[in-house]
């Protein structure tokens, strides 16, 4: 890849094509041009059946099709669903299908990634490029997407993208990348390599999600709270309610909102929690009245802005926020945030309840979707983080949320009136000391998906190495 240092080269005019910009001629890349113009290889395009860009629209949170984007594309060539949009509607023939190969021709430049039986039928947006391979092609899906996201594959991005400020590849360049003329039993023996490291990955995420399953078993043994899963076992809030189902209230059990989810059985478990210990609202326990952020006005440079995209619900993504001028940031004092808040996500479907404590010295400004919550001496942050992320505190924004038609937020007011348990039921030292367990199988989460992350890079170089050893030959 291009190194990100400054540097200069030296062209004659006879090596120029017709492109004037400094990196299609960058030295890094007369390798791959060389393979380019050689019998090595041959151009994607001569294995595609069809091309489609997809659908012109803003995703929103719920909707009858999943909506995938750039940002669902990963680097090693999954589509994954982690706040992933919905829209209403789509025509037939731009619903994905299984083994349909896509590729971002915007911002995240030449990200490519299989359509899985799990996405078959969904959308997909307009900075996506479809691919769909003849019946008769020579070539695998699979090896097509792990060539593509190889290096060979991201240089070839590299010199046949444009733009300055914002690079774009388009259909005709990204079937202009040559692939190499390996055969598809070859292609499969490559591929069977890869996929020990591949198997290797799926058990790290594995456990990666047991550590975090039991770091929310952690506190429910800790506050002696037993929850069935199958009373847990979707919240509307996060668009994953299964079927339709039914209750009946009698007026005297009406409380003061007359809503569906309000009033629901399963909130009875919140029951076990008053019967078990003694309980407080939310708003007492704080040292400041809970606020939202304001809306900003960004900068190039200045104060952090912490949005809902920066909020992971483990920890905040601070290498890729955006900015607020000094001025600006000391026009709003509702928005600012100080070291050991804790900062919730306050709205839209899938996102509302995402919650994690700002812990860095430096000043940093909170958007209007974000409330913060200013905790008074007596209550650990941590503590009441992972309470207010364990199902405990996630039916409680399931309780007290407002709004439909794809938006609803939990107001301030509305965040004050959580229960949680009272000092005396549960003492600081006590808060830290089951924050201190959970945190550990945080960590442990995240040991694993580091291991995974390098194992990807291995199983990356071994395609990579595989490939040249068969070109080479």
């Amino acid at each position: 890849m291009i190194t990100e240092q400054s540097n200069y080269y030296f062209r004659f005019p006879d090596e120029i094509e017709n492109r004037i910009d400094f990196v299609h001629y960058h030295p890094e890349l007369d390798s791959i041009k060389q393979y380019r113009t050689s019998n090595l290889s041959e151009p994607f395009g001569k294995s595609v059946l069809i091309f489609d860009y997809g659908i012109t629209a803003s995703g929103k949170e719920t909707g009858a099709f999943k909506f995938v984007n750039i940002q669902n594309l990963s680097e090693n060539g999954e589509i994954n669903d982690d706040e992933i949009n919905f829209i209403d509607d789509c025509p037939d023939n731009l619903k994905l299908q299984e083994n349909d190969i896509l590729i971002s021709r915007s911002r995240l430049v030449g990200r490519a990634a299989k359509v899985t039986k799990r996405f078959a039928g969904e959308a997909f947006g307009s900075y996506i490029i479809r691919f769909r391979l003849l019946p008769d092609s020579e070539y695998l899906e699979d090896f097509i997407v792990k060539y593509l996201n190889s290096k060979f594959g991201q240089e070839q991005v590299i010199l046949l993208r444009t733009g300055a400020s914002g690079e774009n590849i388009n259909s005709t360049q990204l079937m202009d990348i040559r692939l190499p003329k390996i055969d598809k039993e070859k292609q499969k023996q490559i591929i069977e390599q890869v996929r020990p490291l591949e198997f290797l990955i799926l058990s790290l995420k594995s456990k990666t999600r047991v550590c975090f399953t039991q770091a929310n078993k952690i506190l429910l043994d800790e506050l002696g709270i037993d929850l069935p899963e199958e009373e847990l076992s979707y919240f509307f809030k996060e668009g994953r309610q299964e079927s339709s189902d039914y209750y009946c209230r009698f007026n005297e059990e009406i409380g003061d909102r007359f809503h569906y989810l309000f009033n629901h059985p399963k909130l009875k478990i919140l029951d076990k929690l008053k019967n078990k210990h003694q309980t407080v609202s939310l708003k007492s326990i704080c040292r400041e009245p809970i606020k939202r952020g304001e809306q900003p006005e960004y900068s190039d440079f200045g104060v952090m802005v912490i949005k809902t995209v920066d909020l992971k619900n483990r920890f905040i993504d601070y290498g890729n926020t955006l900015r607020v001028s000094k001025d600006f940031f000391e026009s709003k004092p509702q928005a600012h945030i100080q070291k050991d808040d804790i900062l919730v996500s306050s709205t839209g479907y899938v996102s509302v309840g995402k919650i994690d404590v700002f812990d860095l010295e430096e000043p940093a400004f909170a958007d209007g979707h974000i409330s913060i919550v200013r905790l008074n001496e007596d209550y650990d942050p941590y503590f009441v983080t992972y309470f207010l992320r364990s199902a405990l505190g996630q039916l409680q924004f399931e309780k007290w949320f407002t709004g439909s038609s794809g938006q609803i937020e939990v107001q301030p007011e509305d965040l004050n009136k959580f229960l949680f348990p009272s000092k005396e039921a549960i003492s600081k030292d006590k808060q830290k000391e089951i924050a201190n367990k959970i945190t550990e199988e945080y960590k442990r989460a995240w040991d694993y998906e580091q291991r995974a992350k390098l194992k990807w890079q291995e199983a990356k170089e071994l395609f990579e190495k595989l490939i040249l050893e068969d070109v080479e030959k």
